[in-house]
Parts: C-alpha cells; structure tokens; sequence
C-alpha cells in the first residue's frame, strides 16, 4: 500500500507486533508500536518508539539479539529501532487499510477484506487511549477509517508468513 498507512489493531498477543517487524524485515516503513497519532485529518503520524518484540516471535522473526538496552518491564522481550530491522521510521500517510490480525492453530489461514461498519467497534476500541474517547477522538477515528479497506488477517505462528498476506491484497 504505496504511501499510505497500514493501521494493525488488535487484541494483547493477536501479532500486532510481529506482524509490524515482519513487515519492517520486508522493507515497509515502521509508523510505531503500540502507539500512533491519529489526526482528524484521517492522517496516522509516527510515534517513534522501539518496537517490543516478545518470544517466541524474536526466534521465528530470525531476529538477533536486541541491541538496545532492555527494559526490566517486560522480561523476554526485545525493543528494535526500525533500522535494525533494515528499515527506517514512515512519514505521515493517509490511512489505507485496518488490519485485525487473529492467530489460529487451524487451516483457516487468510485476508478477508471485511466491511469497515463490520469493525468499527473493534477498531475504535483499539486505536482510541482512553475508555471513554472524546467525539473528536472518535471523528477521527471514523473518518480514517470511512475511506479505506478494512482486513482480517487470520494466520498461524507465522508472522512471515502473515506479511505475505498483507503484502498479497496490496
């Protein structure tokens, strides 16, 4: 999705982060993790901050080491700036696509493209900081989301393997 924004938003574990270093691993820019800044614009602005990597997704990414320091927060994890992972932070973009990745252990492997109204509640959910967001907060949010794609993404272990998908419906 050339020049524009992937948003993947999803539940704690669902691969949210794999899939963004995996995506990163392929050269795709890295806009953050965790946190991003949601315009009214529709716009998503980086919030440059290192990307966490837990195990086993470290092992299976083929990641080294982390080479910066570890915070004591999360044991196991790893944090990558974007040029360990030979790419480099995103410039703000227009939103293209929400992804919600769901790991299963089944063959139900796949993107389905959903209808945005369908996700709207689990996308607010995700992409709004606060339990009770204001409607500027949630304009926004709707807006962004009013003009792109909306994606589940349904994969096995395999974040490379996920990145593969994404990059097919592009």
């Amino acid at each position: 999705m050339n020049g524009e924004a992937v948003l993947i938003t999803g539940a704690s574990g669902s691969g949210k982060s794999s899939l963004t270093a995996a995506l990163s691993l392929r050269g795709r820019p890295v806009l953050g993790d965790d946190i991003v800044l949601l315009g009214p614009d529709g716009h998503v602005s980086p919030l440059k901050r290192l990307l966490k990597i837990e195990e086993p997704a470290r092992t299976l990414l083929g990641l080294p080491p982390a080479p910066e320091p570890q915070a004591t927060l999360w044991p196991g994890a790893a944090f990558y700036h974007p040029r360990d992972l030979r790419s480099r932070w995103a410039d703000p973009a227009p939103v293209a696509a929400f992804v919600l990745p769901r790991r299963t252990a089944g063959a139900d492997v796949g993107a389905r493209e959903r209808s945005p109204a369908d996700i709207l509640p689990e996308v607010l959910q995700g992409i709004i900081a606060s339990e009770r967001p204001t409607s500027v907060e949630a304009d926004a949010a709707i807006e962004a989301l009013s003009g792109a794609r909306a994606i589940e993404l349904v994969y096995d272990d395999s974040a490379q393997g996920a990145a593969r998908l994404l990059e097919e419906l592009s």
